[in-house]
């Protein structure tokens, strides 16, 4: 009979045990996901979510004009979208993310440009640095692989 009552009393623990191990579990997951939603929503903000960095890669990349001529409205693209224009500048920082595309539009001028990609982050891989660049028109320079 004192048997009886021991295993009683294990089984009890032991289910008192996996319940608050599994509420345990629960609100982990719930936070997890509140995190990850709450990143996604601020699109980057790195305000308290450690894990950011598996979810978006970023990079960075520095294009130089060949030459120094100066071209105001020659406009830099990720993703189709324009992002920047050299304005007055010979150089310009780009922040890339995990494949994007880097294309130049220089569809403004009846000339052919040359540019080079000057320097890239140690963690972008598969686009040359020094490489010189001529195009007319609107061109893809790189895709990018962040790892």
């Amino acid at each position: 009979m004192e048997i009886d009552k021991i295993l009683i009393r294990l089984e009890k623990i032991i289910q008192t045990l996996f319940v608050v191990l599994m509420l345990f579990l629960i609100l982990i997951n719930i936070g997890k996901s509140y995190q990850l939603k709450k990143s996604t929503v601020m699109l980057g903000s790195e305000e308290g979510f450690w894990f950011l960095d598996l979810i978006s890669k970023k990079g960075t990349i520095v294009l130089q004009l060949e030459g120094g001529s100066l071209y105001p409205k020659l406009e830099l693209m990720i993703n189709g979208e324009v992002v920047e224009v050299f304005g007055d500048n010979t150089e310009v920082k780009l922040e890339v993310n995990d494949r994007d595309v880097i294309e130049v539009n220089s569809s403004m001028y009846n000339e052919n440009i040359s540019l080079y990609i000057k320097e890239v982050s140690s963690n972008v891989y598969g686009t040359p640095t020094n490489k010189v660049y001529s195009f007319k028109n609107r061109a893809i320079i790189s895709i990018i692989r962040v790892l």
